[in-house]
């Protein structure tokens, strides 16, 4: 996967957060973004 910044803010809001709500167009890769981020949360 491409690195994106998005990734970063990602992490951040999850540390801060106990919900995140990701929004945006149609394909603009939310769900990609999201399983990206479980799996590496979940090593």
């Amino acid at each position: 996967m491409v690195y994106r910044k998005s990734n970063e803010i990602l992490d951040q809001l999850a540390q801060t957060f106990k919900v995140v709500a990701i929004t945006g167009p149609s394909q603009s890769e939310k769900a990609t973004l999201v399983k990206a981020f479980s799996i590496k949360r979940s090593r």
